[in-house]
């Protein structure tokens, strides 16, 4: 378990004009805790998972910057969970088949602090103001290009060690995910990034 108390904390800002930089926001505070567990559930046979939680958030905050108290840290999800399994058999002369697969699961994130613009609840006027929508007319809606979704990624591998060398087929990406990790526009330009593809090598 762990609890952060971080001040004069780092965070990318995004200017209207669609270029960003990196500036003090303020204060923030990281706690949760992670789990991890392997077990030798068989011979040869390793399983093993992890749980990682995290509440961070900005307390405190500088003027001029876009962030404010309540905010979530940027790039920080809060959900890691992973599974993964290897099995090693013996096949003669000194050599030992493997296999392994790993699957991990991370949850939404912040990618900038305007992460919800504002709409008119219904019957009410329109109301133009900046994110935080503390207005009773107004009604927060996510930004999905400032907020990046939960994704899950899986790999997998099989190969033979000897005492001298090793050969392995591998598949990163196994099921060819390809979730959007960064959507900023510059200059009118879409530069959203992802996922390496799959990826086989030997």
């Amino acid at each position: 378990a762990f609890y952060i108390d971080w001040s004069k904390i780092q965070q990318q800002l995004l200017l209207q004009c669609g270029f960003s930089f990196t500036a003090n926001v303020g204060k923030a505070v990281s706690k949760g805790g992670e789990f991890e567990l392997r077990a030798r559930v068989a011979d040869g046979l390793t399983l093993g998972g992890y749980v990682n939680y995290t509440d961070a958030k900005i307390t405190d905050t500088l003027p001029g910057t876009s962030a404010h108290d309540g905010d979530r840290v940027l790039t920080t999800p809060k959900w890691i969970v992973g599974v993964n399994g290897e099995y090693r058999f013996g096949i003669g002369g000194g050599a030992t088949l493997v296999t392994r697969l790993d699957y991990q699961y991370r949850s939404n994130q912040w990618r900038d602090f305007d992460s919800f613009i504002c709409r008119a609840a219904p019957g009410a006027a329109a109301d133009p103001a900046r994110p935080g929508c503390t207005g009773a007319n107004r009604v927060p809606v996510a930004n999905s290009a400032h907020i990046q979704d939960g994704y899950g990624s899986a790999n997998a591998a099989i190969g033979i060690e000897s005492e001298r060398w090793t050969a392995q087929l591998y598949v990163n990406n196994l099921f060819d995910a390809a979730p959007v990790l960064d959507n900023p526009t510059i200059l009118g330009i879409d530069k959203r990034s992802t996922l390496r593809p799959r990826t086989i090598g030997l």
